[in-house]
């Protein structure tokens, strides 16, 4: 007689709240993908108080989201394709290179990167604290409104969905 697999659950806490929750940034990313958590990165790293909001219950959007682990338009069309691309993402290729996740493949006339979605994970965690962005994660933008704020430029507020 063959044994059962054992139970393995999944617990779902939702915790309700009376009171909004309010973060004070500078800046806001909606999206953690590629030019979202770079985006992100950048803004923390200018010195603003950033966050970085994404639906997916973790970072990185549809770069380690879509398991497709290729990264195109990094570098121009031609016979020797120039490298366009600059910033944060540098570190990114850096950290993938060093750990033998990255690929790159002459493709169509450029160069296409290959990599490890889970190692992209990794990083942009890692990156993000290190920045001191602050993640949102699970959270989905609703609603922004633009208010005027005496000597203070203006103000955006965002509003999640209401919970059922």
């Amino acid at each position: 007689m063959a044994k059962a697999a054992p139970s393995v659950g999944t617990r779902v806490v939702v915790r309700k709240s009376t009171e909004p929750q309010r973060l004070a940034v500078d800046i806001c990313v909606v999206g953690s993908g590629a030019a979202g958590a770079m985006a992100a990165l950048t803004a923390a790293r200018l010195g603003r108080r950033t966050a970085l909001v994404e639906a997916a219950p973790t970072l990185g959007g549809q770069a380690v989201g879509a398991l497709l682990g290729t990264i195109c338009g990094l570098y121009a069309n031609g016979p020797a394709p120039l490298r366009l691309t600059r910033g944060p993402v540098d570190e990114l290729l850096a950290a993938l290179h060093a750990q033998g996740v990255l690929a790159p493949r002459r493709a169509r006339n450029s160069v296409i990167l290959q990599y490890d979605e889970t190692a992209w994970a990794r990083w942009i965690e890692t990156a993000r604290a290190a920045a001191g962005v602050v993640p949102l994660t699970g959270a989905v933008l609703r609603e922004v409104r633009v208010r005027e704020s005496r000597g203070r430029g203006r103000r955006l507020e965002a509003l999640a969905p209401k919970a059922a």
